[in-house]
């Protein structure tokens, strides 16, 4: 019990050292074209919006690649034939995957205020001029409902 608070204050700078250390695992990646993407979109998020929108860029030719974390998703979107890469958007080694660098355009449509300002913020800090666009929901305050006596 003496040694309880000691231990558990090591955890953090111990996984810090080991996840130095351990070499990265790749991001996986579906239909993505071997060459390196450039001047292309990044979609973040092929639900309902991004999926439209992944349909539209594909219908007119144009080079993307979508970012999902959802398997059900991302199956959909390997049936649909889009290039995508399975991974959390708000980490930066998926948006380095997906060629953030290299993009002219970002749009990320996850729903989460939260989540879709990460995403922005860290493909600004890779790719300081790319134009980005979000859709998300905003919590709107709640109505209540009011009774006469």
């Amino acid at each position: 019990m003496v040694l309880t608070p000691v231990v558990s204050g090591l955890t953090t700078p111990i996984y810090g050292w080991a996840s130095r250390r351990r070499a990265r695992e790749p991001v996986q990646t579906i239909n993505v074209p071997d060459s390196a993407l450039a001047g292309h979109v990044v979609v973040a998020g092929a639900g309902r919006l991004g999926g439209r929108v992944a349909e539209v860029l594909q219908s007119l030719r144009l080079p993307f690649v979508v970012i999902e974390l959802d398997h059900w998703r991302i199956d959909q979107a390997k049936a649909r034939a889009f290039p995508t890469i399975f991974g959390d958007a708000a980490q930066p080694v998926v948006l380095e995957a997906a060629g953030i660098a290299r993009a002219r355009l970002l749009l990320v449509t996850i729903p989460v205020l939260g989540v879709s300002r990460s995403v922005v913020e860290h493909a600004r800090r890779i790719n300081p001029p790319l134009i980005s666009s979000c859709a998300s929901r905003v919590p709107t305050p709640s109505r209540r409902s009011t009774r006469s006596a």
